[in-house]
C-alpha cells in the first residue's frame, strides 16, 4: 500500500522537471530570437503573402531588408503553455497526494 501512495505522489513528480525543460526550452529561443534582432530597425508597413495577422509596426534587417518579422518575444508559445500547464498539474498533483497519503 505504501508504494502505491508513493507511486501517486513520484509520478506527478515527473511532470515538473518536464514542464520546466518545456518551459526553459521555450524561452532560451525567444532570448535567442531577441538577442539576434538587437540591431533591427522598426518601421510601419503592410503584411503581405502568407503572415498571419494585423497590420502595423514591424521590425527589419537593415542590413538585409527582405528580413523582417512582427516583434513579438515569446516563439514557442504553445510549448510554453504546455510547459506551464505541467508544472501546475504536477505540482498541484503532488501537495494533493501527499497531503492525503500522510
Amino acid at each position: 500500500m505504501e508504494s502505491l501512495k508513493l507511486l501517486f505522489i513520484v509520478l506527478p513528480g515527473l511532470f515538473l522537471p518536464a514542464g520546466l525543460i518545456l518551459m526553459g526550452l521555450s524561452l532560451a529561443a525567444s532570448f535567442r530570437r531577441k538577442r539576434s534582432m538587437a540591431g533591427w530597425q522598426e518601421a510601419s508597413a503592410t503584411v503581405t503573402g502568407n503572415l498571419h495577422g494585423t497590420d502595423g509596426p514591424v521590425v527589419y534587417n537593415p542590413a538585409s531588408p527582405a528580413e523582417s518579422t512582427l516583434p513579438v518575444f515569446a516563439v514557442a508559445k504553445g510549448r510554453l503553455a504546455t510547459g506551464l500547464i505541467m508544472v501546475i498539474f504536477g505540482a498541484t498533483a503532488i501537495t494533493m497526494f501527499a497531503s492525503l497519503s500522510w
